[in-house]
C-alpha cells in the first residue's frame, strides 16, 4: 500500500484517524511504502519548518520504502493525465504520477483525496 502525502502529513501531526489507521496497518501483513513524489510533496510543504520537525520528517522517510518514478511509471502517468484531461476531470500532475507508480506496482493508495484518485481506472483507493 502506498501512503499518500495527506496521510503522511496527518500521521506526522498525530491526527487521530491517521494514527488509528497506522496502528491498524502495523497489525496487518500489509507492506507500506510511499513514492518519491509523495516524499517531495511532504518535504516541500515543510521546508520552512524548524530543524526538529525536519528531522522527524527525514527519520520517517528512512523507515519506509520509497518507490521511484521511472519511464514505465511516466508512461502510465501520462496516459492517466491525458485521459482525465479529455474528460475535463483533471487532477494535479503529481497525483497522476503517484497513480502511475501505484498501477505499475499493482499497489493501493491510502489517501483522503478519494475524489481525485477515484477518477483513475484500474487504481485501488483506500481511505482512513
Amino acid at each position: 500500500m502506498i501512503l499518500d502525502s495527506d496521510f503522511i502529513i496527518n500521521l506526522l501531526k498525530n491526527e487521530p484517524d491517521a494514527v488509528r489507521k497506522a496502528e491498524e496497518l502495523n497489525q496487518s501483513s500489509e507492506k507500506i511504502k510511499t513514492t518519491v513524489i509523495n516524499a517531495f510533496e511532504v518535504l516541500q510543504g515543510n521546508f520552512n519548518n524548524n530543524e526538529k520537525d525536519k528531522g522527524i520528517i527525514r527519520k520517517f522517510f528512512t523507515t519506509i520504502k520509497i518507490l521511484e518514478f521511472d519511464y514505465e511509471d511516466a508512461n502510465t502517468a501520462a496516459e492517466i493525465h491525458h485521459d482525465l484531461q479529455k474528460t475535463g476531470l483533471m487532477i494535479n500532475p503529481e497525483d497522476s504520477m503517484i497513480a502511475g507508480i501505484a498501477i505499475q506496482y499493482n499497489e493501493k493508495i491510502l489517501t483522503k483525496k478519494i475524489r481525485h484518485f477515484n477518477r483513475i481506472k484500474n487504481l485501488i483507493v483506500e481511505t482512513y
